[in-house]
Formats: structure tokens, sequence, C-alpha cells
């Protein structure tokens, strides 16, 4: 096996597998600048920036997804194609991780925890799911009714969603592997990072650089654009904005969770299966808030929009469905360990908000 190999196989620098950059000495170091021909040890500014402007992307596809598909007569829930197409992207980038580190490990992590991991989201389909068990649109208390009818609506969110992630992700890594040619294979001009030649910002590679001024100037636009639509009462425009502000924190939090506690068991993934939980007694609670002051109008217009840009931006970006299949398919070891896994993470989060939420539904 060349070095080349060596240390591709020995990187294990991405969020989605819970595993922390690896020291690179300084004559690697200056090998990798010299040549780049190894992977760069991942800077943590240039990865929260990168995980910061494709996870502002990642919301508005997944809110334009969702408005779009949300119509009178439609065949499936309307966040499926979110679903769909941010579990195959995941599978796309993860067959290609070795030459994507190669060119920036930052690359790699923003694009799965980023892109993948806020165009999909797990606390949506709780709240769905819990919705479909109780026959409670919305938590208003007394519509709410427990039939056999709510068993198999609930059974075919189930298998529905998961089933088509895990296929999804399937097919991302099918297509990378039969259809696009392996990075690895793609002229040199296009795998290398040059260096900045700026003295200030001559310990970032090309792509590292562009990296960090997107997340930056990113993140930037988005606050002038949440200000333009509040001194414009726009109200449409404010909830969009203030999503996209939002979700980097969450994916932000999310990737520093799964770094610090996904380690910690190799069959139980705990960083995504906390931010999974959290994320959807959030998402549950902001939307009981919702609900009970649409008639009051307590908390004002302003307000509204901080509560939906928490259940579409925070908790879509805090929680994913893309990484949850991955991590099911490809990181945890039999399909014993897989069930209790994902049953742990639909059931106790469905419990969380039936005892914490569900009480304070509204009276109709």
């Amino acid at each position: 096996m060349s070095t080349q190999s060596l240390v591709i196989a020995s990187h294990p620098s991405v969020a989605d597998t819970a595993n922390e950059s690896f020291p690179l000495d300084a004559l690697s170091h200056q090998t990798e600048r010299e040549n780049n021909n190894v992977p760069q040890s991942e800077s943590p500014v240039v990865t929260a920036s990168a995980i910061c402007f494709f996870s502002v992307l990642g919301v508005l596809i997944r809110i334009e997804l969702n408005d779009v598909n949300t119509y009178l007569g439609q065949p499936v829930f309307s966040l499926a194609w979110a679903q769909i197409i941010g579990c195959f992207l995941f599978g796309l980038i993860q067959r290609n991780k070795s030459g994507i580190t190669l060119m920036s490990p930052s690359l790699y992590v923003g694009l799965t925890t980023g892109l993948c991991g806020t165009i999909t989201t797990f606390s949506a389909f709780i709240l769905s799911l819990f919705e479909a068990i109780t026959g409670s649109p919305s938590f208003l208390l007394k519509a709410s009714s427990f039939r056999f009818q709510n068993i198999c609506n609930a059974s075919s969110l189930v298998v529905i969603t998961i089933g088509m992630a895990i296929v999804s992700l399937r097919f991302g890594q099918t297509v990378a592997t039969s259809v696009l040619p392996p990075i690895q294979q793609l002229p040199s001009r296009f795998r290398k990072q040059p260096t900045v030649s700026s003295s200030i910002f001559r310990q970032y590679g090309t792509i590292d650089f562009i990296l960090l001024i997107l997340g930056i100037v990113t993140f930037g636009i988005v606050l002038v654009t949440c200000f333009l639509a509040y001194i414009q009462l726009d109200e449409e425009f404010l909830k969009v904005a203030l999503s996209c502000m939002l979700g980097p924190f969450g994916a932000l939090i999310r990737w520093k969770a799964s770094l610090l506690l996904n380690k910690r068991n190799p069959h139980f993934p705990w960083g995504t299966f906390v931010v999974n939980v959290v994320g959807s007694f959030l998402r549950a609670a902001s939307q009981m808030i919702i609900v009970r002051d649409l008639n009051r109008n307590g908390i004002g217009w302003v307000g509204m929009c901080w509560l939906v840009a928490v259940n579409d931006g925070f908790t879509g970006g805090l929680t994913t469905l893309s990484t949850l299949a991955n991590e099911l398919e490809n990181v945890i070891d039999g399909v014993k360990e897989a069930g209790i896994y994902l049953g742990a993470s639909v059931i106790v989060s469905l419990a969380i908000i039936a005892v914490l939420v569900f009480p304070w539904a509204v009276p109709v």
C-alpha cells in the first residue's frame, strides 16, 4: 500500500463518523504544501465556515422543496423530496470521501454535515409521526383520537421515510461508483489545493480559503437580509431569512456533538441521537406555541417569525435524517444494533413530546 493510501485510509476527519482531526507533523505539513498529494489537516475555523455556508443552502433547498410539494392531493408528504435528495447527495458524496478529503477535509464535512444534514430533517419526521399516532393535527387536543387507522398511518410513515432514506443513500453511492469518475482519477489540476499566496492566509489552501470567505460573506448577507425584511415588514421573507440565520447554529451544534459523543460507542452514535431527540422536542414545543398563539396573537408577527425559524432553521439544521441513514447503513455493525439505535431515536423522541409538550396542546 502506498504512503498516500495509508494517509487517506487513516484520515477519519468527518463529523458524521464522529472522529477528530488527525495530527500531522511539520514534515507532512510541508510535504502537503509542496506537492498537495496528501490531505490537509482539518481547520476547525474553515470547517465551521464551510458548515455555515452549506447549511444556509440546505435550509433554502428544503424550504423551497417543501413549498413546491405542498398542494391539494399531494401523493406523499411534502418533505419527501427534501429527504430523498439530501440522502441521495450524502451517498454520492460519501462514496467519494477519500477524494474530497484529499482536496479539503473541511469541504467534505461542509457537504455532508452542512448541506445534506440540513436538507434532511429528523424533527419534522417525528412531529408528523406523533400527529399520525395521536390523530392530533398540530396539537389540537380534543381533535385527537386513537384508532387502528392511526397505527397504519404511523407505520406507513416510518417505513416510507426510513426506507426511502436508505434507498436514496444507496442510489447515491451507486451513481458515484458506476457513473461518476472517482476524484482520484481526475487530472491533478482538479485535485490539488494550491496554497494561498497571501502571507496572512498562507496556512490555508485555496479551497479552504474560499470556504472561509464564503461562510463569512454568506452569514453577513443573511444578517442584512433579516434587517431588510424586518424594516419592510415582510413577514414571509423574514421567516426565510431568520431560518437561514438559525440553520448554521443548529448544524454547528450537531457537528460538535458528533465529534464529542459519537466516538463513545461505535454501535450507538450518541451525538446524532442526542441532537435528533432534543431537536424533535424543540420543534414540537415551538409548533405548540405557534398553535396556542394563533388566536391570541400575543407574541406578535416578529415572534411568530422567530418560532417558524426555530422550526425550519434551527431544528432543521440540528436534526438530520441523512446522517442517521448513513449510520444505519455504513457505521453501525449488525441489524440488531441498528434496530436498537433507530428504535431508540424514534421512541424516545415521541415519548418526550408526549410527556412534555402534548399536555399543553390546545383544547378545541
